[in-house]
C-alpha cells in the first residue's frame, strides 16, 4: 500500500525511507555505536541519493576506492567484533539492494537480465557457501576469510552497472571515467618512478627492481592496487586507435594511451608485457582485411608517438633510460631460463605440489576462502612474509579455496563473455560502441590468458571491480543491439 501512495513521486518515497533509516541509525548509535560507526552509516544516505540521481558516479566511486591508488588498508572501516566492514562494502550492498527496491517501487523499472547473470551469481554464491561450510566444520575463522570473501563479492559490481546505468550518455560517461582513472594511475606511477622507492607516494609495491638474481639500482618497480587499470585502458585505446578512423577525437587518446603503456611497463609484470605485445596481432586478426587501411593509419599514428618517445628516453635521459630499457629486456628474457632454480616458473612450482593434494581431498567445496593450503616452507616464507594462503595462479586459487562447484560457473562466465564479445562486436551499429566491446573483451581475454596463470590477478584486491565494470559495459552495449528478443534480457518485476 505504501509504495502506491508515493507512486507519483518515487524520489520522495526514497527520501521517506532514508528518513526512517536515519532516525533508526541515530537512535541505535546513541546506545551501541561509536562516532565512526555513525559516520560510516550516514555515508549510506548520500550514496543512495547518488545512485538514484547519477549512478555512473556511484560506480566510478567504487572503482576509485578499490582499483586505483587506494589500498584496502586505508579503506574506511568499522569493527563488528568478528571482523570489519569497509566503506566499499556498504556502497556495494546499497547499490545492489537498490536494484530490488527500485523494482518494487518504480513501475517502469525492469531488472536487466543477461546471459552472464547466472554463472556470476553461482560463482560468488558457491564460493561464499563453501567458505561458510569451512568455517562451521573446520578451524577456519570468519575473520581470516573476510578479505577473500570481499574480493570475490566485488565481482557483483557487474549488476550495479547493468541495472543502474540506463542510457547511452551514462554509459559513455562511465567509459570515459574508466579511462580517466587509468590515466591517473599511470601518471601517478610515472611520478613515483621519478621520485624513486625512497619517497613512496602511492600504496602497493614500490621497490628497487630485482630480476634474474640481479638488483638494478635506479630502476623502480611499481605495483599499485589498480595496476590492472592501465593495462585494460591500454588494450581498449589500442583497439580504438588501430581500428577506428583517425579523427581529431582519436588523436586526443594518444596521451592516455601513452600513460597507460608506461604504467604497464613500470609494473615489471612480464605477463602484462606479453599481453600488451599480443594486443597488436590480435587486433589485426579481428579487424581483418576490410579494416586494413584503418589499421595502417592507426599504426602510423601510434608509431609517430612511440618511436620518438623511445629514442628520447634512450638518448636524452642520462643513464635512466638505458637502465630502464636494459633491465626490462633482461626481465622479459628471464622467462626462458627454465633450468634456473631461481627463475619464476621454477620458484613457484612448489605451490602446485601442495595445491593438487588439497584439490584431490576437497574437490567440490575446497578449503574455504582465506584458508591456508600449505605449511610454512623454508626459503619461501620468512618472518615478514607468510604465504601459506597465497598462490600465484588465479585458477588454482579458486579451485583450492572455493572448489569445483564455484570454479565451473566461473569458467562458464569466462567462456560465455568471451564468446559473446568476440562474436557480436561487429553487430553493434555504432562503430565506437562496437570497438568498446572488442577492446574490453580482448583485455579480459589477455588478463585470463597471460595475467592469471603466474599472477593471482583474479583474486587480488584491485582487479575484480574493474573486471565487473567492463563486463557490465559490454552487456549494456550488446543489449542495445537487440541480439535476441528483449524479454531474454529484461523482466518486469511485479
Amino acid at each position: 500500500m505504501l509504495p502506491r501512495l508515493f507512486k507519483q513521486d518515487r524520489f520522495m518515497f526514497y527520501l521517506f525511507l532514508l528518513a526512517i533509516a536515519t532516525g533508526l541509525m541515530l537512535g541505535f548509535s546513541t546506545v551501541y555505536a561509536t562516532p565512526l560507526v555513525v559516520f560510516v552509516a550516514l555515508i549510506t544516505i548520500p550514496s543512495v541519493l547518488l545512485v538514484l540521481k547519477r549512478p555512473e558516479f556511484a560506480v566510478l566511486g567504487l572503482l576509485v576506492l578499490t582499483t586505483t591508488l587506494f589500498h584496502s588498508s586505508v579503506n574506511p572501516r568499522i569493527s563488528l567484533g568478528f571482523g570489519t566492514i569497509y566503506l566499499t562494502d556498504i556502497l556495494l550492498i546499497v547499490n545492489l539492494l537498490l536494484i530490488g527496491i527500485r523494482s518494487f517501487v518504480e513501475s517502469d523499472f525492469r531488472i536487466v537480465k543477461t546471459p552472464l547473470d547466472k554463472p556470476l551469481l553461482l560463482f560468488v554464491g558457491m564460493a561464499l557457501f563453501a567458505t561458510f561450510i569451512a568455517i562451521i566444520y573446520t578451524p577456519l575463522k570468519l575473520r581470516s576469510s573476510l578479505h577473500e570473501m570481499r574480493i570475490v563479492s566485488n565481482y557483483l559490481v557487474f549488476f550495479v552497472v547493468t541495472n543502474h546505468i540506463r542510457d547511452e550518455k551514462q554509459q559513455r560517461f562511465l567509459i570515459n571515467g574508466f579511462i580517466l582513472l587509468a590515466t591517473i594511475v599511470g601518471g601517478a606511477m610515472i611520478l613515483q618512478y621519478v621520485l624513486g622507492p625512497s619517497v613512496p607516494i602511492i600504496p602497493g609495491r614500490v621497490e628497487v627492481l630485482k630480476t634474474a638474481g640481479e638488483r638494478y639500482s635506479g630502476v623502480t618497480r611499481i605495483i599499485p592496487p589498480g595496476y590492472l587499470m592501465p593495462f585494460i585502458s591500454f588494450v581498449l585505446l589500442s583497439v580504438i586507435l588501430l581500428s577506428d578512423d583517425v579523427r581529431n577525437s582519436n588523436r586526443g587518446l594518444l596521451i592516455p594511451w601513452a600513460l597507460a603503456a608506461i604504467g604497464v611497463l613500470l609494473t615489471f609484470k612480464r605477463q602484462l608485457w606479453i599481453g600488451a605485445l599480443l594486443t597488436f596481432p590480435l587486433i589485426a586478426l579481428f579487424t581483418k582485411r576490410r579494416n586494413l587501411s584503418k589499421l595502417v593509419r592507426g599504426s602510423m599514428t601510434i608509431l609517430f608517438v612511440a618511436v620518438p618517445g623511445f629514442l628520447f628516453l634512450y638518448a636524452f635521459t642520462g643513464d635512466v633510460g638505458p637502465k630502464l630499457i636494459n633491465s626490462s629486456l633482461v626481465r622479459l628474457t628471464s622467462l626462458t631460463n627454465y633450468d634456473d632454480p631461481n627463475s619464476t616458473l621454477s620458484h613457484r612450482s612448489y605451490e602446485y605440489d601442495y595445491a593438487f593434494p588439497q584439490i584431490a581431498a576437497h574437490p567440490l567445496l575446497g578449503l574455504g576462502l582465506g584458508s591456508r593450503y600449505r605449511p610454512l616452507v623454508p626459503g619461501r616464507d620468512w618472518e615478514k612474509y607468510d604465504g601459506r594462503a597465497y598462490m600465484h595462479n588465479s585458477y588454482l586459487w579458486i579451485v583450492v579455496k572455493a572448489g569445483l562447484l564455484s570454479f565451473l560457473p566461473f569458467l562458464l562466465l569466462i567462456l560465455r563473455s568471451l564468446y559473446r564479445g568476440f562474436k557480436y562486436w561487429r553487430s553493434v551499429p555504432d562503430t565506437r560502441q562496437g570497438l568498446y566491446v572488442l577492446g574490453f573483451t580482448l583485455a579480459f581475454f589477455l588478463v585470463l590468458t597471460t595475467g592469471s596463470w603466474a599472477s593471482p590477478a583474479l583474486m587480488e584486491w584491485g582487479p575484480p571491480p574493474a573486471i565487473g565494470v567492463m563486463l557490465g559495459i559490454n552487456e549494456l552495449i550488446l543489449k542495445r543491439t537487440n541480439l535476441t528478443r528483449p524479454s531474454f534480457y529484461q523482466r518486469k518485476v511485479v
